[in-house]
C-alpha cells in the first residue's frame, strides 16, 4: 500500500477493492494493460492513431523537462512501451508493499507520467523484458497527444460500445490521466467479452474491431520467462501476451491481474 491511506489507491479500502463501490464491477488491476493495448490497436486500425510503433517516446515530451535523458532514452519507442522492453530502471518483481517498488512510488505521486519518464535507463530499449506498470501509464499520455482523444472515452466508443459493455469504471491519476496500468473495473461477463474478442481474431459479431495481425502479435511472446518466475504468472500485458496478462501455455489462454 502506498502513502495515500484513503481512496482508490488504498488496496485495503473495501469501497474500492476488490469491487467498485458495492457494484459487481471487479478491479482488473493489470489486465487493464491488455484493454489499453486493444484500444490502441483499434485506434491504429481506424487511422486515428497515425504514428508508427517505431516513433520515439520522447517525441511526445519536451526533452528539456525530462530527467536522465541519454541516448538510450532517445531510442525508446512506442513498441518498447507496449512490449515492456522500455529499458527503464524499473523492478516491479519486488512486493508491492516494498518501498523500493517503483509502481507503488509512482502511485504515491501526483504526476505519474512525469515520474515514469524521468526514470533513469538501465538497459537498451527493445532488448530486455522488465514488467513495468509505468510503461503502460505513459501510453495514456501518448494516446492523448497522438489522437487528441482521452483513451477511456475512445475505448467507450470504439471498444466497450461495440461489445455491449455499459457498466465499468476506470480510475484516474491525481492529475486526471487515465490509469491505464491497473485502474479498470469490469463485470465478469464483460471481461469474458474481451477474451472472446481475442479468441475470435479481433472479430465481434462479424464486425472487425482489431486487425488480425495485431491479435497475432499480441499472442506472440517477446521473451520466455522461467515457469517459476513471478513474471510468468502475474499481472497484465500490452502488445505481447507473454509473460503477463493474456498468455499462452500449450494453447491455453488466461488473464490475471
Amino acid at each position: 500500500m502506498n502513502a495515500r491511506l484513503t481512496g482508490p489507491y488504498n488496496y485495503f479500502d473495501p469501497a474500492w477493492h476488490p469491487y467498485y463501490h458495492g457494484t459487481d464491477e471487479h478491479t482488473m488491476q493489470s489486465v487493464s494493460k491488455t484493454v489499453t493495448s486493444a484500444t490502441i490497436g483499434i485506434a491504429m486500425a481506424r487511422g486515428d492513431f497515425k504514428a508508427p510503433l517505431s516513433t520515439p517516446v520522447l517525441h511526445y515530451f519536451d526533452e528539456s523537462k525530462v530527467k536522465n535523458v541519454d541516448a538510450r532514452k532517445r531510442r525508446m519507442t512506442l513498441r518498447d512501451l507496449l512490449t515492456m522492453t522500455s529499458g527503464f530502471d524499473w523492478n516491479e518483481d519486488v512486493p508491492y508493499d516494498d518501498p523500493n517498488n517503483p509502481s507503488d512510488l509512482m502511485e504515491a505521486t501526483d504526476d505519474w507520467v512525469q515520474f515514469v519518464i524521468d526514470r533513469p535507463m538501465k538497459d537498451e530499449p527493445g532488448k530486455v523484458f522488465a514488467y513495468s506498470s509505468g510503461a503502460t501509464e505513459l501510453l495514456a499520455y501518448v494516446f492523448k497527444r497522438e489522437t487528441g482523444a482521452d483513451i477511456e472515452q475512445y475505448a467507450h466508443a470504439q471498444l466497450f460500445g461495440p461489445l455491449g459493455i455499459d457498466a465499468y469504471f476506470w480510475k484516474r491519476t491525481p492529475l486526471g490521466v487515465v490509469d491505464t496500468e491497473g485502474g479498470l473495473y469490469l463485470r465478469t461477463e464483460d471481461l469474458a467479452k474481451i477474451g472472446l474478442l481475442y479468441l475470435n481474431d479481433g472479430l465481434w459479431k462479424g464486425r472487425r474491431l482489431l486487425k488480425s495481425d495485431w491479435i497475432k502479435e499480441s499472442m506472440t511472446p517477446e521473451s520466455t520467462p522461467a515457469r517459476d518466475s513471478s513474471t510468468a504468472i502475474n499481472g497484465g500485458c500490452c502488445l505481447t501476451a507473454n509473460p503477463r496478462g493474456w498468455r499462452g501455455w500449450r494453447a491455453a489462454w488466461a488473464a490475471s491481474g
